[in-house]
């Protein structure tokens, strides 16, 4: 299956996808946020992954998410790596996140991008979270 990643500004279906792989209770207002959907060779939308500016050279990759049919292609990892390119070409200094601690598969997909482990001085999530930083330059 072929996957092709855009940005977007259709807020409706990001508000969908997000709803479908994150169920009730876990909105966003995307319009805060730099947005990409990923489409199939259908050009159904499959996934979804967005980045929001914290500081004047940090941006928070904010959310993604794949449906369950599409998994297993690679695509966290390409959302990643379109985020952090997007960032940098923007000049921005450096890429957080975070994620729950009993999902491997996004952190490995983080690794694999660069990110690196680190407390930062707010857990603004909360301590039960795994926070990742990757500098950009």
């Amino acid at each position: 299956m072929e996957y092709r990643i855009r940005r977007t500004r259709d807020y409706h279906t990001l508000i969908v996808l997000n709803k479908k792989i994150f169920g009730e209770g876990f909105e966003v207002d995307f319009a805060k946020h730099i947005c990409w959907v990923v489409k199939d060779e259908n050009n159904t939308p499959v996934g979804f992954c967005s980045y929001k500016k914290t500081t004047d050279d940090i941006v928070f990759l904010s959310r993604a998410g794949v449906l369950p049919e599409a998994r297993g292609a690679g695509l966290q990892v390409r959302m990643i790596r379109t985020r952090l390119k997007h960032a940098r070409t923007e000049g921005y200094n450096c890429a957080i996140t975070y994620t729950v601690r009993d999902n491997p598969a996004s952190f490995t997909s983080l690794q694999r991008c660069g990110f690196k482990l680190y407390i930062p001085e707010y857990e603004w999530v909360g301590p039960e979270q795994l926070y990742w930083i990757h500098y950009l330059y």
